[in-house]
């Protein structure tokens, strides 16, 4: 079963995820870092989080490589284009949930 299919990952956290990536390449303990200072997320739980990340990699907006400091995440061109998609666009006009690839598209 895939991840999509047990979890519908509120918009909001997956934006502010990809957001955080933007940034620069994150390891997994950054992006946790990053839930922690912007004040938790929807999300109940860092296992939840966990999820989310791998969410969003199996929808194709974050990839996972490895690098000299270990496992790393950063953007992908779909993840781009969302990224700049939805921060142009007005908080309250997003959807309420990413689910499958709704919300994706150009």
């Amino acid at each position: 079963m895939k991840v999509c299919e047990r979890m519908r990952l509120p918009f909001e956290v997956a934006f502010q995820i990809i957001e955080n990536v933007y940034r620069g390449s994150s390891n997994m303990n950054e992006l946790i870092n990053d839930r922690a200072r912007n004040g938790g997320s929807a999300l109940k739980n860092k296992t939840e989080f966990l999820l989310a990340v791998y969410e969003l990699e199996e929808l194709g907006l974050l990839f996972r490589y490895r690098s000299n400091d270990g496992i790393r995440y950063s953007r992908s061109e779909k993840g781009e284009a969302f990224y700049h998609r939805y921060r142009e666009m007005k908080q309250e006009d997003w959807p309420d949930f990413l689910a499958g690839q709704e919300g994706i598209s150009p």
